[in-house]
Parts: C-alpha cells; structure tokens; sequence
C-alpha cells in the first residue's frame, strides 16, 4: 500500500471516529429546551416542544455511513398525539433524505376547533428537503379515517380520504379525497415551511340533511357543493 493511500485512509477514519463521537447536542435549536444525550450516531432528544406537545427523538445511524459522508440510519418520534419512525440519510454535503417512513397523528388530543378525532397518517416512501426545510422532492400518500369517526361532532359520517402528498414552491401540498354513497369529499392543504397552512374542504352532496349539518359547522354553499376553508399556524 503506498504512502498517499495509507495517509488518505488514515485520515477517512480519523474523521470518521471524531465524528462518532460528536454530541447529539450539537443539533440541538438554540431556542429549544428540549434534552439530548448521546452522540449523533446513536442519540435520543427528549422534550422538544412541537405542534404535537413534548416529543422525544432517537436516532441510530450505522457507524459505517461516515465513509459515504452521510450519517445513515433509523429514527423514530414519539408524542402524546404522534408516533413516526423510518430511515433518515443525512449527508454532510447534500440534502437530507427521509425513507420508508410512516407518521400516525392522532388528532383527538390536538382539540381541533371542530372536536374532529381520528387518525391521520403519512407514507413516505422519499423526502428530500433542503437545509432551509424547504420540500425539494416527495413520494408518498396521507390517509385519514377522521370523517367516519367524527360522525357526532359532524353529524353526519364521511368518507375514508386519501391522496398523494406532492412538493410546490418548497411547500407541502396534500390533496385527499373519498367518496361515501352519492357524497363526495375533497381536501387540500398546503403547509408552509414558515409554519402557515391553508386548508379547503370541499363536499359534494345533494343530501339536504348534509346540507343543513355543513351550514352549522361553516361551510359555504355554491350550488352542490359546499365549501370550508381554513388558514392559521402549526
């Protein structure tokens, strides 16, 4: 083996032990309060304050993915609302990437304005993002049992909805739809990465029972279809 690759190998694992050992800490946000322990291969973050409430963070990378200069492994978050875990690649010179992941929200202890329960949950296949947080790339779906569970808050029981999760102008958009007898449901999201969202819930019913129970909880008609549309932060 000659000198130049002894040295170049000496030198990928010398970076490649410091790196190891690097706390877990160092990805902690300045304005958080949350804590973390370990080192950023294997490491745990508890109490980060999030949409969800006081949720906790491990990640376990595979001590060999510094060669790739990547660090490579399994995650997973935990909250009184939100339980996701997946695979997440993190390189130190490209884009961070999430894998075969699945996020299950439970949106009962959100208390939503309009006392909707339920599940709604994302599978990710890909996600690119890039250092800002903005969406580069995206290959998943979202699904959401909420309109056969909320039936007594709505008086009236929905569809199972279901839809692509898609990247535009950096954003997140979710289109989910579903159809229940002659009743038809479509909702579109879009969630910023500065934390604003806009929601609008369309149904198409002739029902005049749906009717009267979509004018009680806001919804606009225009002819037969009736429309909800919501603006906020998450």
């Amino acid at each position: 083996m000659t000198f130049k690759r002894l040295t170049l190998l000496f030198v990928i694992f010398f970076f490649g032990f410091v790196v190891t050992k690097l706390p877990f800490a160092i990805l902690e946000p300045a304005s958080n309060e949350g804590k973390f322990k370990g080192t950023i291969w294997n490491g745990t973050a508890s109490n980060i304050e999030t949409p969800f409430g006081s949720t906790s963070l491990s990640f376990k990378a595979n001590p060999f993915s510094f060669i790739l200069m990547s660090a490579s492994g399994e995650w997973e978050a935990n909250s009184r609302s939100l339980r996701g875990s997946g695979h997440a690649d993190i390189g130190f010179f490209s884009n961070p990437r999430i894998s075969n992941a699945k996020i299950n929200i439970n949106l009962a202890p959100l208390n939503l304005q309009e006392a909707i329960i339920g599940n709604l949950i994302f599978n990710i296949e890909e996600l690119e993002i890039n250092r800002n947080g903005a969406c580069v790339n995206v290959t998943g779906n979202a699904q959401t049992d909420a309109l056969i569970r909320s039936q007594d808050a709505l008086k009236w029981q929905g569809p199972m909805l279901e839809g692509p999760i898609t990247c535009e102008d950096g954003n997140f958009r979710i289109n989910m739809g579903g159809v229940k007898n002659e009743d038809s449901v479509q909702i579109n999201s879009v969630l910023h990465t500065n934390g604003l969202f806009q929601h609008k819930i369309t149904v198409y019913s002739d029902n005049p029972v749906l009717a009267l129970a979509l004018t009680y909880q806001g919804f606009e008609q225009q002819g037969n279809s009736y429309i909800l549309t919501r603006n906020g932060r998450w």
